[in-house]
């Protein structure tokens, strides 16, 4: 089947087996007359400004009538989006949802098998002159699009019957019918070898899994470096990373709450939580054993006042510059079976090299999106990933069942206990509404991401005799994706509270891609407040680690520790010329079991701006 497709491609390929990951089968442009005098019937177009994909049909007035040999899917939430064809970038023209009221939300007609939605060009302010471009998408893939012109009049519309128009002012009805695939694998294994993403699994709640790893130079996965949780919208994400040794590492949620993991042990984690709001963090050691539950209200419980005075020792900040060292990846990736395919991506704050979460938008020249793929690091300030091209090697699935069931293993996670002890630390911290309820809401995204993981890929069987991971995976279609129409590359950088966006760059989706470049800007930033260790024991000191960055010459830096057993003190430091970014450490004395310290750097620069961080711990 999907070499018949690949035969009918002249853009494009971008397939997906299953419901939510609908067939992308765009058809070769022809010319207005050839299709006019289209034989087939189900492409249902009205002029050369019109394209579906399989399973998919515009009813009129937009298409003309059709007849069908499929089953009507009336289940599904597909998203309408109109956008001005002279710039159909976000935000558009229009977008109509099942959750809008009246005509002007995405209705389905039982009767006549269809979805509805009406466009009233008088309220969206649609311009005489110009063509908008109507797209149907279903879980960020588009269904089809239709591209419709406005005129003044009516008797303009009649000037050319072959062109989709309407007369200014006036309400289209949008009527399209999807039918059920007649195919669905729940699992789609990439077989390109330069493919960063090594599958892509249906799962529950209209959700998709994307997992991404490493491979080695013949294309077998080796290791899990990403998985992409996505809903029905690009801000739909819930993004967990791993280490080099396949451990949990980050939790980066849809509302940019981020969870961070320093492992201590096997099942015991130093946990820092980063909200949202950039200027707010948490810190916690979380012991995800069976222990946890019968010791964590006692862990957590903040002492007021102790018998015991905490020793005074001489606080004094200590400044080290950013360190050059290079840190690179010791797997081969498949970039070495063609390297034509690898991306290379460049960051850096104030002139020198920074470290940062670094993403690969990939999208076609109209916008729509093609990949998200996440990066790995190979130096400071410098990261790579591949592009799928068709010069790279093939890989039989059945072949590699094995190592990717191995692989995929490393990402069920269990992590019981994580947002009851989240939610203990907000309150022994007194964190306000502002930071606990977001902070809340993430912790609950990212457990449920965790459970819809394990589900569909951690398991070895289903109830009632159902197949096991192992066996789904070998036995799962391969989908050798590439991009051979021009498409466009922009990197961003992870951040708080917003990401930062590199320039986007046309490239031919076949390859050579150019070096890619994020600049974070020159503005001041406190860009981390480290406590190590995050949950000291009684009376064991700590150290309290403040990165900065692009501080201007006059600046001073000030540390101040607060405890809930009466201590306070504080250190300042004065910025020279040549300390502009660096690391600022201080070093705190222990306190009884109970103690809460609430750590605070702020930064007064030259010009009287105040920049702030907070961090607090308990003493275990």
């Amino acid at each position: 089947m999907i070499m018949n497709i690949k035969k009918k491609l002249m853009a494009l390929l971008l397939l997906s087996l299953s419901a939510i990951f609908i067939l992308y089968s765009c058809r070769p442009e022809l010319s207005k007359e050839e299709l006019l005098n289209s034989p087939d019937s189900k492409t249902a177009r009205k002029s050369y400004d019109l394209t579906e994909t399989q399973n998919f049909f515009f009813l009129p007035p937009i298409g003309r009538s059709a007849t069908y040999s499929g089953v009507f899917d009336a289940k599904l939430f597909p998203i309408v989006e109109i956008c001005d064809l002279s710039n159909c970038t976000p935000p558009y023209h229009a977008s109509f949802t099942s959750n809008g009221t009246g005509s002007e939300g995405i209705r389905v007609n039982i009767v006549d098998e269809h979805y509805i939605v009406n466009w009233n060009t008088n309220k969206t302010g649609a311009k005489v002159g110009s063509t908008y471009r109507i797209t149907v998408k279903l879980n960020n893939k588009t269904l089809g699009y239709a591209d419709v012109i406005i005129v003044k009049n009516k008797s303009e519309a009649k000037k050319d019957v072959n062109t989709i128009v309407i007369v200014a002012g006036q309400t289209l009805p949008i009527k399209f019918r999807i039918e059920k695939q007649q195919e669905e694998s729940d699992l789609v294994v990439m077989t390109n070898a330069a493919d960063p993403l090594l599958l892509i699994a249906k799962a529950q709640n209209n959700k998709t899994i994307e997992v991404y790893g490493l491979r080695d130079e013949l294309g077998t996965p080796i290791q899990l470096t990403d998985v992409l949780i996505k809903g029905q919208t690009e801000s739909e994400i819930t993004h967990y990373k791993y280490d080099n040794q396949n451990r949990l590492s980050k939790i980066i949620t849809s509302n940019n709450t981020q969870f961070l993991f320093n492992w201590i042990a096997e099942q015991k984690a130093a946990v820092t939580v980063l909200a949202n709001n950039g200027n707010t963090q948490l810190n916690t050691v979380i012991d995800f054993s069976a222990q946890m539950s019968a010791t964590l209200s006692n862990n957590m419980q903040v002492q007021k006042k102790t018998g015991t005075k905490r020793s005074k020792l001489p606080l004094k900040l200590e400044y080290s510059s950013v360190s050059s060292k290079s840190t690179s990846s010791s797997n081969t990736i498949a970039a070495l079976a063609d390297p034509s395919s690898s991306v290379t991506i460049n960051v850096n704050r104030c002139g020198v090299p920074a470290d940062a979460d670094v993403m690969l938008s990939v999208r076609l020249v109209d916008g729509e999106s093609l990949a998200t793929l996440p990066t790995n690091k190979v130096g400071t300030g410098l990261y790579t990933t591949t592009i799928p091209t068709n010069l790279a090697p093939t890989i039989n699935p059945s072949k590699i069942c094995n190592q990717l069931e191995n692989v995929l293993g490393y990402g069920c996670t269990a992590l019981p206990f994580l947002c009851p002890a989240i939610e203990a630390v907000l309150l022994a911290t007194g964190a306000g509404a502002s930071v606990a309820v977001p902070v809340g809401i993430a912790c609950a995204e990212a457990t449920a991401g965790f459970a819809i993981y394990c589900e569909t890929l951690g398991g070895d069987g289903t109830p009632g005799g159902g197949d096991s991971v192992l066996k789904k995976l070998c036995d799962a279609p391969g989908l050798n994706r590439t991009f051979t129409q021009d498409i466009i590359l922009r990197p961003y950088a992870l951040g708080l509270p917003t990401n930062i966006f590199g320039d986007s760059q046309r490239v031919p989706g076949s390859g050579p891609f150019p070096a890619l470049n994020i600049v974070l800007g020159a503005t001041p930033k406190i860009e981390s407040l480290q406590l190590t260790p995050s949950a000291p024991a009684a009376g064991q000191n700590y150290v309290a680690n403040v990165d900065v960055f692009c501080v201007t010459q006059g600046s001073q830096v000030t540390l101040t520790v607060v405890g809930s057993d009466g201590y306070t003190d504080s250190a300042t430091y004065s910025i020279t010329s040549t300390q502009s970014q660096g690391r600022f450490s201080l070093t705190v004395p222990g306190a009884d079991t109970g103690v809460q310290d609430v750590v605070t750097v702020k930064i007064t620069l030259a010009d009287g701006t105040i920049l702030t961080r907070t961090a607090s711990l308990v003493f275990n």
